[in-house]
């Protein structure tokens, strides 16, 4: 049988789910918020304010280049009559962006170890990642490089390594002709380090415009990160309602059983006293009336209980028999002898095991005491004579009994009482598992009459 997706089904089971779906969110908000905290930590300017007593422990290597967009040769005749060749590189003018990108690059695992591969060292790439910065100079298209590190030497191998690994790679990328290096990597003194301290401190390097970039993206990554929780979420809930096999709907009830839907009682706190109403109004010519479920925890002791007040509350005399003893919070004097007791011994009387209970009209009969041959007893010709006797004593009879596929006294019952009702919890029980409860009863000789949907959340 196949069955049609619904998108208000779906979107039921988002909102069912909802405190799910915001809790996996949440989770991944908070890694995002973990992740950009280390990519800030990433994200530290190589070169500390003045005051920083660290620098004195590094040698600054500087590097400066340009990206050249074009060139243009030219030949001339000098003063000595040589002839002399000159080569012209006109400038691309270049962007935060750009600079952000190259500090990116320039600081991945795979580059960097590709960089170090070649220079022989054995430095680890993410230890090499913090001593490397690139920015503009000022609003030139001047761009800098500088590497750091304890060993002038070692800095300015790497420094030449970044260079000629950036034209290798980046050039095409940006489509530039080439990359042109202003000067070669040079070590810097103290004096020019103070200085260089003193234009990213005052702004003129683009230093600030890198890291806020980088910043910016960070906190996009956050926010992708936490779509990502959502999504993820919602996907799986929906993945969930496409596998879930229980009870949706009435309708999906209706058309897997064959069976009329005699109620709906919502999953609510409010009064569900009409729906009992209408209830007892669907099966007011059943006289006697096994209440049961195809599974447990469906709701059958509630129903029946309620359904007994229905009918009491009209003035009749109904008489419930709990076959579960779940119910006896309401009878009074109950002194532990039931329905058991009765159909195995030689008393005539059934009413002396009867219980009167603190509901007008409404009287109860318990499973008793002998559990172990319980089936037998209620297979029994006497419990066949006990019903008819019943019947003539009270207006109406109702049997709370455990749930079908479990309990062999609930088929017992179901095949000498007239008439039986199958409890359904909406979203729980298994639509399989319906079909086959009333496929057993019916099997049996049992009637089963209708459904009763409960936990409904629809209207």
């Amino acid at each position: 049988m196949e069955e049609e997706l619904d998108i208000k089904d779906f979107v039921i089971a988002l909102w069912k789910k909802k405190f799910i779906i915001l809790a996996v969110t949440l989770v991944f908000f908070v890694l995002g918020i973990i992740f950009y905290g280390i990519n800030q930590k990433e994200e530290k300017v190589l070169i500390s304010s003045s005051d920083d007593k660290k620098t004195s422990a590094h040698s600054y290597v500087e590097t400066d280049f340009l990206f050249a967009r074009g060139t243009s040769v030219a030949e001339y005749i000098d003063e000595d009559g040589i002839k002399t060749t000159s080569k012209t590189s006109f400038k691309q003018s270049i962007d935060a962006g750009v600079i952000a990108n190259l500090n990116m690059f320039a600081t991945s695992k795979t580059f960097l170890n590709s960089v170090l591969e070649k220079v022989e060292l054995e430095e680890q790439a993410i230890d090499l990642k913090s001593n490397i910065m690139i920015f503009k100079n000022g609003s030139s298209d001047l761009i800098t490089l500088i590497v750091a590190l304890e060993e002038e030497e070692k800095a300015l191998s790497i420094s030449e390594m970044i260079l000629q690994e950036l034209k290798d790679k980046v050039k095409d990328f940006y489509q530039i002709e080439e990359i042109v290096t202003v000067n070669e990597p040079i070590a810097l003194e103290e004096k020019e380090i103070g200085a260089l301290e003193e234009k990213i401190k005052d702004g003129e390097t683009s230093v600030t415009n890198t890291v806020s970039t980088d910043s910016g993206s960070s906190k996009k990554k956050i926010i992708l990160i936490t779509a990502l929780g959502f999504v993820l979420a919602c996907g799986v809930v929906i993945v969930m309602e496409l596998f879930d096999s229980s009870v949706k709907d009435e309708e999906l009830l209706e058309k897997a059983t064959n069976l009329k839907t005699l109620t709906k009682i919502p999953k609510t706190n409010l009064d569900v006293s009409d729906k009992f109403k209408l209830l007892r109004v669907n099966i007011n010519e059943c006289k006697t009336v096994l209440v049961t479920s195809p599974e447990k925890g469906d709701g059958k002791s509630f129903v029946a209980m309620n359904l007994a007040k229905s009918f009491a509350r009209l003035g009749k005399k109904v008489l419930l028999i709990d076959l579960v003893q779940n119910s006896n919070g309401i009878a009074n004097k109950y002194n532990g002898n039931g329905l058991t007791e009765y159909l195995d011994s030689n008393d005539k009387l059934v009413e002396k095991y009867i219980v009167e209970t603190s509901v007008k009209n409404l009287s109860m009969l318990f499973a008793g005491n002998h559990l172990e041959n319980q089936t037998e007893l209620l297979e029994s010709p006497k419990m066949v004579e006990t019903l008819n006797i019943l019947g003539t004593l009270y207006d109406v009879v109702i049997i709370d009994s455990s749930n079908v596929l479990e309990s062999a006294n609930s088929l017992a019952i179901a095949k000498i009482a007239k008439f039986s009702i199958l409890v359904v919890s909406e979203r729980k029980t298994k639509l399989a598992n319906t079909i086959k409860a009333k496929n057993n009863i019916e099997d049996i000789g049992g009637n089963v009459i209708g459904n009763v949907l409960n936990n409904s959340t629809k209207k």
